[in-house]
């Protein structure tokens, strides 16, 4: 096939820079699709990131693409066991650009809680303290991701332990984005903070910390802490600043563990955590009547070495092998 209008369902089987074989659709949004695909010569698999066809064919197609050369700029900046490993974006004359990511071992997020309903408070604090690693990589970068939620978050288990992993960068914005462009109301309302809710831009790294602090609510409670049935509902809760506290659904949790989360939803960004790392330590003091493990940083380069393996996405049950233990 000639050109880059290739619909969607022709892709499958698709060879793509006589390299890339396209296996299977494993997601697919507005603005475009992830496959699996394999390397002819070495048999390996990754993910390939594609522009929707619709894009494609777009009177604005020079925008889009634009776009998502920069959402792979922004992820390639990043070096992180618990961001998804961007190793490269290029273009084909069937698909147009396309960005080639590791391929990843495991489930989302949203589909644990969809089966779990719930998570146990170490489990969540494991996710939890793994994205602010993720976190602090990207705002170390200058790279601010926009999106935290369980969708975004795939774990992945190599060598037997979870190691969550941040994913999509597709609306993530850098330091040099001007605060005309950036200032507005970008992501999921239910994860934003109060700033972002009012369409301001300052304070991009609190507004990834609020998101992850909703992502943690919601893992220990199964729902977000303010109300999420359309966008003035939220933003009214948000300003309202009440929520019912952990402990009032969950037996374990520590008074410490509910003044963590008071804190992460402080409405004046200068109250809450001051980075992702003071989040994380805040995060194991409040959980250490848990036996907590700290993982060395020999380990981690270790679960980096064995995360980097391609695999393909597979159905398993990560809490099946939850271990007590939070990645300082």
């Amino acid at each position: 096939m000639n050109g880059t209008n290739v619909s969607s369902q022709c892709r499958k089987g698709l060879v793509v820079d006589g390299r890339w074989a396209l296996e299977e659709r494993l997601g697919e949004g507005a603005m475009g699709e992830v496959w699996r695909a394999k390397h002819l010569e070495l048999q390996s698999h990754v993910a390939l990131k594609l522009l929707a066809p619709s894009l494609l064919d777009s009177p604005a197609r020079d925008k889009h693409v634009a776009s998502f050369l920069h959402e792979a700029s922004l992820a390639m900046r990043v070096d992180s066991l618990h961001t998804v490993r961007v190793m490269g974006c290029t273009s084909s004359p069937e698909l147009g650009p396309y960005i080639v990511m590791e391929m990843l071992d495991g489930l989302d997020l949203f589909e644990h809680l969809a089966r779990s309903g719930t998570l146990e408070i170490a489990e969540t604090a494991t996710i939890v303290a793994q994205l602010c690693r993720a976190l602090e990589a990207l705002h170390a970068a200058d790279v601010f991701h926009r999106d935290v939620k369980p969708e975004n978050v795939m774990i992945t288990m190599p060598g037997g332990r979870p190691c969550a992993k941040l994913i999509d960068f597709s609306i993530a914005c850098d330091g040099s984005t001007s605060e005309e462009v950036e200032a507005g109301i970008f992501g999921t309302p239910a994860y934003l903070s109060p700033e972002r809710l009012a369409g301001s831009s300052p304070g991009r790294a609190q507004a990834d910390l609020w998101a992850l602090g909703v992502l943690a609510y919601q893992c220990l409670v199964g729902k977000v802490p303010f109300e999420d049935k359309s966008l003035a509902s939220v933003c009214v809760a948000v300003n309202r600043g009440t929520f019912t506290p952990p402990s009032a659904f969950v037996a374990l949790a520590s008074p410490g563990l509910d003044a963590w989360f008071r804190r992460g939803f402080a409405r004046a960004a200068s109250d809450r955590f001051a980075s992702a790392a003071a989040m994380r330590e805040a995060l194991i003091d409040a959980c250490s009547p848990f036996p907590l493990e700290s993982t060395s940083s020999a380990h981690e380069k270790a679960s980096r070495s064995a995360g980097r393996t391609s695999g393909v996405r597979s159905r398993v049950a990560p809490h099946e092998a939850w271990r007590y233990g939070v990645a300082r």
